[in-house]
């Protein structure tokens, strides 16, 4: 995470304070437009549901991804695309905040 605070950058590693949980979760992009978000191996709460099903969707020209899980839609910049690696930017323009958050293919 990225913020701007008096014209000043500062870099948060929230990774390193995620729980383990949390750590192992991974996302899925199907061909089709369908994703999935799951768990993992281990879930923070034991009686949430194992995947959530969404959508994707490339915008302008393929340098934007939209995804929507749960009603919820998130629009992320596309910083890389290789066919192992996917980088993705998250920007909150009115808290000065970014996130970068990168995706490797398993």
């Amino acid at each position: 995470l990225t913020m701007t605070e008096n014209g000043k950058d500062t870099t948060y590693d929230f990774f390193a304070d995620m729980e383990a949980c949390t750590k192992d979760d991974f996302m899925t992009f199907g061909a089709d437009g369908k994703g999935t978000e799951d768990e993992g191996a281990t879930k923070c709460d034991p009686s949430d549901d194992q995947t959530t099903a969404g959508t994707w969707s490339f915008y302008q020209n393929e340098t934007k991804l939209i995804t929507t899980t749960d009603g919820d839609a998130d629009t992320a910049d596309i910083v890389e695309l290789t066919e192992s690696t996917l980088k993705l930017k998250f920007s909150e323009p009115t808290l000065q905040m970014s996130s970068n958050i990168t995706y490797k293919r398993i």
